[in-house]
């Protein structure tokens, strides 16, 4: 399970180890933007250039450094949704939120 909470404390997101849906938590990911998951629309976080955005064929993550961003090809083997994950919670810690991962 992972539990997010604003800088604030207030528990912002739960996020079971399995769905009712049939997704794994990696799969979750890959289906809902961060700003479903968080209160602002943090996939195009300009101002401190932190961004996930999947193009045909590549996915481009910028994590701060807009002028060295990570891209990766698209391809089958590739699990989208844990690289949005990965980016998000990584997001969250970066900005203050809290992250509990349970497994």
């Amino acid at each position: 399970m992972i539990t997010i909470c604003k800088p604030n404390g207030e528990k912002l997101k739960t996020i079971p180890n399995s769905l009712s849906s049939g997704l794994d938590r990696d799969e979750f990911f890959k289906y809902v933007s961060a700003g479903e998951l968080l209160e602002d629309h943090l996939e195009l976080d300009e101002q401190n250039n932190w961004s996930f955005t999947i193009f045909p064929g590549a996915i481009r993550i910028c994590t701060g450094d807009p002028v060295n961003p990570t891209w990766v090809n698209l391809t089958p083997d590739i699990n989208v949704g844990k690289f949005k994950k990965d980016w998000y919670l990584d997001y969250c810690k970066k900005h203050g939120y809290s992250v509990d991962e349970a497994h």
